[in-house]
């Protein structure tokens, strides 16, 4: 008799959601909302990802950073950079910072950005006119190490004569 009950219970359930069913629409693609990048907070707690969507006011993708606890809750976004976007968030080894890559401020190149681990106003790290692609922090959480371009309007030559891409920034 359960076993009746349940099939019957599921069969009404299968019914339900077959009558709900629609063609996909322009508005479901855009309100698809892309989640990568995470990072685990070095004591095991806490974890800082991108969510990336469509923002169609301003016809562009926009990446912010968000956090949740590791063993599920509510996430809290932790970048308000729209229209500019902020992704590629990492923990200090020492946790008690966020570091992201952000393409907010006045030049509107990419840089490393930081804040405290739990939320708050971020500051710039970085200034390069070539912006960054890519950083990792040091194991005592006092430096960072990055992949930064030079100026992009003063190419390097190749052996050819010809302009080749920026000069690489080497310390």
């Amino acid at each position: 008799m359960r076993a009746l009950l349940l099939a019957l219970a599921l069969l009404a359930a299968g019914t339900a959601l077959a009558a709900d069913k629609r063609a996909m629409t322009m508005a479901d693609v855009h309100a698809i909302r892309d989640v990568a990048g995470p990072s685990l907070s070095p004591d095991g707690h806490w974890v800082v990802y991108t969510v990336t969507s469509d923002n169609l006011e301003w016809d562009k993708q926009v990446s912010e950073v968000w956090r949740v606890a590791a063993n599920g809750g509510a996430e809290r976004r932790l970048t308000y950079a729209s229209p500019k976007s902020s992704w590629a968030a990492q923990y200090s080894p020492d946790g008690r910072w966020i570091a992201f890559l952000s393409d907010r401020g006045e030049e509107e190149t990419t840089q490393v950005w930081r804040m405290p681990a739990d939320g708050g106003e971020a500051e710039a790290l970085t200034s390069f006119k070539g912006g960054v692609s890519e950083f990792a922090w040091s194991p005592d959480s006092a430096r960072l190490a990055l992949i930064a371009g030079d100026d992009p309007d003063e190419p390097t030559k190749l052996p050819d004569g010809e302009d080749g891409p920026a000069k690489p920034i080497v310390t």
